[in-house]
């Protein structure tokens, strides 16, 4: 979905969006290059997705749609904002080098 957004992100860019290394972020799009649902190197007219990863890319939106509409109609409105800053806190913390416990190495 990061791609879709953006395609023109690199590598690190990606890897620092998914809290991995770019070791395994350059893994997985190769991966995802060799099933032919991206393109490691943006094409001029659309980016990385290829067309089969725009279609892969629906069907995952289609599954997060019911997921959401599953997880989330007994929240109310303040709810579901509270979640979400407490997920954002909680992508901090993952960030956060100084932590005792480690943080990301």
């Amino acid at each position: 979905m990061s791609l879709k957004r953006r395609p023109d992100q690199s590598n690190a860019d990606l890897a620092r969006m998914a809290f991995v290394t770019p070791q395994a972020m350059g893994e997985l799009l190769s991966g995802l290059e060799n099933a032919n649902l991206v393109r490691c190197k943006p094409h001029k007219e659309n980016g990385r997705l290829t067309s089969a990863g725009e279609t892969a890319l629906a069907d995952c939106k289609k599954v997060l749609d019911e997921l959401n509409g599953r997880m989330f109609p007994r929240m109310s409105a303040e709810n579901r904002k509270q979640f979400g800053a407490l997920l954002e806190l909680c992508l901090i913390g993952l960030q956060d080098n100084s932590s005792p416990y480690g943080g990301r190495s």
